[in-house]
């Protein structure tokens, strides 16, 4: 409802603003919820043939990168990404 209401133009056609009133009126309120995940996969070696990490190096790594990882997630407009554990 407050979606049509904040969207419609005072000034538009008394037909088209009388059609949103009875769709506001007759359509079941909410919204649908969409989760999406995504998996990233890393590799320990950092290029081919290279010496694999260690556990410690890895996870200093991946956590100098998730808040840029996180942040372009939500700059493709999916709305909050939040990491979780591997659990």
């Amino acid at each position: 409802r407050r979606e049509v209401e904040t969207n419609t133009d005072p000034d538009g056609p008394d037909f088209a603003k009388a059609m949103l009133g009875e769709v506001v009126l007759s359509y079941p309120a909410g919204s649908s919820t969409v989760k999406a995940y995504v998996t990233l996969t890393f590799a320990a070696a950092p290029r081919k043939g290279a010496k694999p990490r260690q556990p410690d190096e890895m996870a200093r790594e991946l956590a100098a990168r998730l808040p840029g990882l996180t942040a372009s997630l939500q700059a493709t407009g999916a709305g909050a990404a939040h990491p979780l554990s591997a659990q």
